[in-house]
């Protein structure tokens, strides 16, 4: 998939000590950018635009410079509908999944972007990736376990097609998928994101 001539996009560019970082330690980085796609067209979230890594020489600049391009997506920000129509959009079921599945900690009011149709896309992701699984921690939690776990059950269940997908996409074919754009551990961390995912559905399914 590519960008049609004359297509406007974003890029966010990665300078030498981002992205020895970012191999080193996983920051913020617009590597995240490409992968969210990945992810996102893997498992059918179909809520980031096309984002590709793409190394280009900016008007006015010499040297090339390595950065995230992401086909532009008309439409407005939550935070932009509350300041001009006093309305607030929240984030879909949809890419609530997907930013848990992504271990995505900042899905604010100026990252996502709704459409005419009302359609949602996931504009920012460079703060995802995180290597740890603080989903199960929080299903663990005696106090806030239970909710979180019947909110994320009724979420999967109103997209099946997604639902089916966390469950057949297989951990070589995510590796296989992202091994140029994120770290061992990120991958790591996003398969057992994934696995804790379909346990729920799974267990919310017996109880019945």
């Amino acid at each position: 998939m590519f960008f049609e001539a004359k297509e406007k996009g974003f890029f966010k560019v990665i300078d030498g000590y981002e992205e020895k970082h970012h191999r080193l330690y996983g920051y913020q980085s617009p590597y995240h950018e490409a992968a969210a796609f990945v992810v996102s067209e893997l498992f059918g979230f179909g809520v980031v635009p096309p984002t590709f890594m793409r190394t280009l020489t900016l008007p006015g600049q010499l040297s090339p410079k390595l950065g995230s391009v992401q086909r532009y997506i008309e439409g407005q920000t939550p935070k932009q509908l509350a300041t001009r129509k006093g309305i607030y959009i929240e984030p879909s079921k949809l890419m609530r999944i997907f930013d848990l599945l992504i271990g995505n900690v900042d899905r604010s009011e100026g990252n996502y972007v709704i459409t005419k149709d009302n359609q949602q896309w996931a504009i920012d992701n460079a703060a995802a990736f995180q290597t740890s699984n603080s989903l199960k921690a929080n299903l663990d939690d005696t106090a806030k376990g239970p909710e979180l776990r019947d909110r994320i059950s009724s979420m999967l269940s109103e997209h099946p097609l997604v639902l089916l997908r966390l469950k057949t996409t297989s951990d070589a074919q995510i590796k296989s998928a992202l091994g140029m754009l994120l770290m061992p551990a990120q991958i790591k961390y996003l398969i057992a994101r994934k696995n804790t995912l379909v346990s729920v559905a799974k267990q919310q399914r017996q109880s019945f």
